[in-house]
């Protein structure tokens, strides 16, 4: 990997996340002439990239659904995306990088199923087209040199120099691989504090007030999950030593943090572990097993066979009815019959908090997406562009958010191309 020891350059691109490689190797496809460089704070490119989807690297999805994204301007949001789309995508991974994609129910993964393919395509392409990489430094501030050119100075007091900048250092999720949002303060001399939306982690698990999801740590069971019986989601839900996770509660999360943390009080969240039956199916099913051999045995027992028996049993033993608990389906009546199936289909989640920005996969918040211009050039300010998880836009699971990345990084690549 090459090192540089070159101070000017036609474009410098702060950060080695996935909207930062995305742009260097779009920009440096069209662009043989320029020089670029990424300057990134790891000592290895794509470092969260590599996480991603769980190793696998979930690349986009092809029923992006705009209206899904949190942002400040859904019209800019929609102009970017439809520019460049999942098509688009991969296209430029199977016909530019060589990394072949696979559809799984509409999730776009690399055929090989590892995100380091994604991250090594990205990272040899930028090598052979010539992008120069300085690892294992840290830009601490931005200033403009001249009417035509930006200084950017590093931890180690060196100074780089280039006309176009693009800051893609991510948000503040995860911050061992580095975005840990200090980097939004290279934005102080162009911008004023209300061009940005408060960080707040997004895609995060949840931490409850119930006792009961620590005794299930590792259960999974299938669920739907709603905020104040509107936002709902469904699918696997995971108890935890702290809470709850899976996908349907990290994608409610942000929603949460957004419009509760600052309140100081988050909203129940009612959770139905039976989502496949209705609550009169159960009552029908429950009725006719109490009259079998089944009905004998205790009520978590009974039900084993329509979900787990540990969770009928601790979900029963935090409530009121505890003593239901020690029943066999036989001897209860029906109003008892009701309880067990309202506790199981009405269960109430009381939440306390998240696990932070140690945890999520994404950051919610960051520069409003108004105070860019399609090409992700800051407004006012000529040759400064921002992309990716620094701007105001993230998505649910499922390849949003680094369709995000590879659409704003494409944005801005053909925004400095038009000009270089």
């Amino acid at each position: 990997m090459k090192i540089s020891s070159v101070t000017n350059f036609d474009v410098i691109i702060v950060g080695g996340g996935s909207s930062a490689l995305f742009c260097a190797a779009y920009l440096s496809s069209m662009s043989y002439g320029a020089s670029i460089a990424i300057v990134e704070t790891n000592l290895t490119l794509g470092k969260k990239l590599s996480m991603t989807g769980n190793g696998r690297c979930n690349l986009s999805n092809t029923n992006i659904d705009k209206s899904l994204y949190n942002t400040d301007d859904r019209y800019k949001l929609n102009k970017v995306l439809n520019s460049f789309s999942h098509i688009n995508t991969i296209d430029f991974f199977e016909n530019k990088l060589g990394v072949l994609t696979i559809n799984k129910d509409n999730l776009i993964y690399p055929a090989t199923l590892k995100s380091s393919t994604v991250t090594d395509g990205l990272r040899y392409f930028c090598k052979e087209n010539n992008v120069h990489f300085i690892l294992n430094t840290r830009v601490t501030d931005l200033k403009k040199e001249s009417s035509e050119r930006y200084l950017l100075v590093t931890a180690n007091n060196k100074t780089l120099s280039a006309k176009y900048v693009v800051l893609a250092t991510g948000g503040a999720s995860y911050p061992k691989t580095g975005s840990d949002g200090r980097s939004f303060a290279l934005l102080k001399n162009f911008t004023q504090k209300e061009d940005f939306v408060k960080l707040i982690p997004s895609l995060v698990q949840l931490k409850t007030k119930n006792t009961f999801p620590a005794k299930l740590s590792g259960t999974r069971v299938r669920a739907s999950v709603s905020i104040n019986n509107s936002r709902k989601e469904v699918g696997e839900l995971l108890f935890t030593d702290y809470g709850i996770s899976g996908i349907l509660v990290m994608q409610l999360s942000g929603i949460l943090n957004r419009y509760y943390a600052s309140l100081g009080a988050y909203p129940v969240l009612s959770a139905d572990l039976l989502p496949d039956y209705s609550f009169e199916d159960m009552i029908t099913l429950m009725n006719s097993l109490r009259d079998t051999k089944i009905g004998t045995r205790k009520i978590s027992m009974a039900l084993q066979g329509i979900i787990l028996s540990e969770v009928v049993y601790e979900v029963i033993n935090e409530s009121e009815y505890k003593s239901l608990n020690s029943k066999a389906l036989c001897n209860m009546n029906d109003a008892e019959i009701k309880r067990v199936v309202s506790l199981l289909k009405e269960l109430k989640f009381r939440i306390s908090g998240s696990m932070g920005f140690d945890n999520a996969q994404v950051t919610s918040g960051g520069l409003k997406l108004a105070q860019v211009s399609d090409t992700m050039e800051l407004i006012g300010t000529e040759n400064l562009y921002v992309i990716g998880e620094m701007l105001n836009v993230d998505g649910p699971c499922g390849g949003y958010n680094l369709q995000w990345a590879w659409s704003s990084a494409v944005a801005a690549a053909g925004g400095i191309y038009g000009k270089l």
